[in-house]
């Protein structure tokens, strides 16, 4: 669109130089015979310059079409000065049709400055149009004609331009309509995507609805879990409390055991050393006498030494007259006792040998079993019975009173349990043999207990664990090395080895515990008051220590042993010893 207006306006620039330099020519050469020099000179300067504007003009640059411009301004300005011809205003006219051709074809500067020249264009062409107006020049017809013929040449001219102009406006709208049609056709196409996309969109929404209900009922669920998850891990945490209160209560209960273990082994630990001292105290009265009166003080140091008593009274019983006698009476009611009534205590020894047992009689507590059994002395809150027997043969009674009220405990009741045995076998021994006591108790030449002892020993322990329920047990060990049966038999190398050995089983127990050289090869140990489940341990540490023993010795031979727990037997002690000395007495293969 752009260079069709330039070619064509271009053209036309060039018809009106040409025609208003022909004009000039016609108006003042021709007609007025003018032969003035300077407009010969114009007319030289006029044709040279439509030459080169032309050329100028051809190149369709901004810059030469604004030069042209400002040329024709001075030119015509210099021209109109000099010379009043009507040419000067249609070469005046160039100016105005750069100006309408390149309107909207240029930059903003070049619009500006055209814009300019055709204002100043028009101003000169209108001052030398009003001028033309007065001169007598147009009176003249030929001016006029030639004027006319060259106005109407140009208007045909320029309507053929024009239709062709029109022809091209005319295709361009028809482009434009075709444009307008695709343009409506896109529009419909676009409506109908935008139809599309918004059903797109819609379904999209739905199908995002219902992802969101799945999300929500999925997420829900997730919710669900997690609060049964939750539930679980509280219950477990819940569960897991209480677990460990109740390890924490267990926990306490059995450091509460433990410490009532370790205040029942202080008080077994108290009771060995009591038993031991007690052990101690009888070897000292037993070992150097010959009958029982002369030890009478010594029993009654002894017993004060644990007990404390108001009166102390041992009966024993005569062979004679069966009845029981008073031996010692010690203590305030020292003659009440020596005058006793007979009958009611005959009724108290009785029931103490029925029961087998220790008997304590309380000041509110008169009848026992539907026996009277009440304190003798009236000023008496407190009364003891100790029965003493060796085997199961009653020996005797020991008595012992108090004046305050419950003072006989069940701690005092386990010491007189010992005491009882203790006496039990001072009197047995004084009753029936007349040889020294050391010898009955103890054998110096193989280090260890009699067997006479070691039996009465054996009898009361075993009779005690059924009583208290606690265990006690018998160990039987047969040297292969000693070849003799009988202890009067034994040779010097025996004496020697039993004895090595009977150190060293008494190095490995306790104090409380019993040695004793049977016979036969036998040495036999009794562990008092031992549990049930370390007896193998003792029993395993005394053989190993035996063969250590034996070898360093330069005895090749080994040792059989047998033992057994009290607490495991419901069957007599003879018959216990029967068996393992059938089990140990065995010829070595």
């Amino acid at each position: 669109m752009g260079n069709f207006i330039i070619y064509n306006y271009l053209l036309i620039n060039v018809i009106i130089r040409f025609f208003s330099l022909g004009y000039c020519v016609i108006d003042n050469i021709l007609l007025y015979k003018s032969n003035f020099v300077y407009i010969y000179f114009f007319f030289v300067i006029l044709f040279i310059w439509d030459l080169i504007s032309f050329v100028l003009l051809y190149n369709r640059r901004y810059g030469f079409l604004l030069f042209v411009g400002l040329i024709d301004v001075i030119l015509g300005s210099v021209i109109l000065y000099f010379s009043s011809s009507s040419a000067l205003f249609l070469s005046l006219l160039v100016p105005i049709s750069l100006a309408i051709t390149y309107l909207r074809l240029v930059s903003n500067f070049y619009y500006i400055m055209l814009i300019f020249l055709s204002l100043v264009g028009t101003i000169l062409g209108s001052i030398g149009f009003i001028q033309k107006l007065g001169d007598p020049a147009f009176n003249y017809l030929i001016p006029f004609l030639f004027l006319n013929i060259f106005l109407i040449s140009f208007i045909i001219f320029v309507l053929i331009r024009l239709n062709y102009v029109a022809k091209y406006f005319t295709e361009q709208i028809n482009a434009l309509v075709e444009e307008r049609d695709i343009l409506n056709e896109n529009i419909s196409l676009l409506e109908q995507k935008i139809s599309e996309y918004q059903k797109e969109i819609a379904n999209l929404k739905q199908e995002l609805e219902q992802e969101k209900i799945a999300f929500n009922v999925e997420l829900e669920k997730i919710i669900k879990d997690s609060q049964l998850k939750k539930d679980e891990v509280y219950n477990q945490i819940k569960a897991l409390t209480n677990e460990l209160t109740i390890k924490d209560k267990l926990i306490d209960d059995l450091n509460t055991e433990i410490e009532n273990l370790k205040l029942s082994l202080s008080q077994d630990y108290k009771k060995s050393e009591v038993l031991l001292n007690i052990l101690f105290d009888i070897f000292d009265i037993i070992k150097n006498f010959n009958n029982l009166y002369k030890v009478s003080d010594d029993i009654v140091k002894f017993i004060s030494k644990y007990i404390n008593f108001s009166t102390f009274v041992l009966f024993i019983k005569s062979d004679t007259t069966l009845k029981i006698e008073p031996f010692i009476i010690y203590g305030e009611n020292y003659e009440f006792y020596y005058n006793y009534n007979k009958i009611e205590l005959e009724d108290l020894f009785n029931y103490v040998y029925n029961n087998n047992s220790i008997v304590v009689i309380e000041e509110d507590k008169e009848y026992v079993d539907g026996i009277l059994l009440s304190p003798f002395y009236p000023k008496e809150r407190s009364v003891a019975a100790i029965p003493l027997t060796f085997g199961e043969k009653p020996i005797g009674l020991i008595y012992l009173s108090s004046l305050e009220p419950r003072d006989i405990t069940k701690d005092k009741q386990e010491i007189l349990a010992y005491i009882g045995l203790a006496l039990s076998i001072i009197i047995f021994v004084s009753l029936n043999y007349n040889k020294t006591i050391s010898r009955v108790l103890w054998d110096e030449r193989l280090n260890c207990y009699s067997p006479s002892f070691f039996w009465e020993v054996l009898n009361n322990q075993f009779f005690i664990s059924k009583r208290y329920n606690e265990n006690s047990a018998i160990l039987f060990i047969k040297l292969f090395a000693i070849s003799s049966s009988e202890v009067e038999d034994l040779q010097d190398r025996e004496i020697k080895i039993i004895k090595e050995i009977n150190i060293v089983i008494r190095n490995t127990i306790r104090v409380t515990d019993i040695i004793s050289y049977i016979g036969n090869g036998i040495i036999t140990v009794l562990l008092i008051k031992i549990d049930s489940n370390k007896t193998k341990e003792v029993v395993n540490r005394i053989i190993n220590n035996i063969n250590l023993k034996l070898k360093s010795l330069g005895e090749e031979s080994k040792v059989r042993f047998e033992f057994a727990d009290f607490i495991n037997y419901n069957k007599d002690v003879s018959l216990i010893i029967e068996e393992l000395f059938a089990k140990v007495n065995v010829v070595k293969s």
